[in-house]
């Protein structure tokens, strides 16, 4: 979670600094607008990699939280299967 809440932050100083560029596009000029924007583009493409690569990581953590409630249903059957098999000895 704490990719999540990285990108998140980041995310939120995407937006201010978006804000701000806009409000001080009327005193800086076009160049300036133009020069935050191609930083927020980077900034945003740099985002978009950080939550694939959170999400995969999340899948790839679900996948091995699946395999072990897995292991865990079949040990249980083991288990129980034994202590059936002793009750009935």
């Amino acid at each position: 979670m704490s990719a999540l809440r990285a990108a998140e932050a980041r995310a939120n100083g995407v937006l201010e600094r978006l804000e701000q560029a806009l409000r001080s596009r009327a005193t800086d000029g076009a160049a300036a607008l133009e020069r935050e924007c191609a930083e927020l583009r980077q900034q945003c493409a740099s985002l978009r990699r950080d939550l694939a690569a959170a999400a995969e990581r999340a899948q790839r953590l679900d996948q091995v939280v699946t395999q072990a409630e897995e292991r865990i249903d079949e040990a249980i059957g083991r288990v129980d299967g034994l202590a059936g098999a002793g009750a009935t000895s």
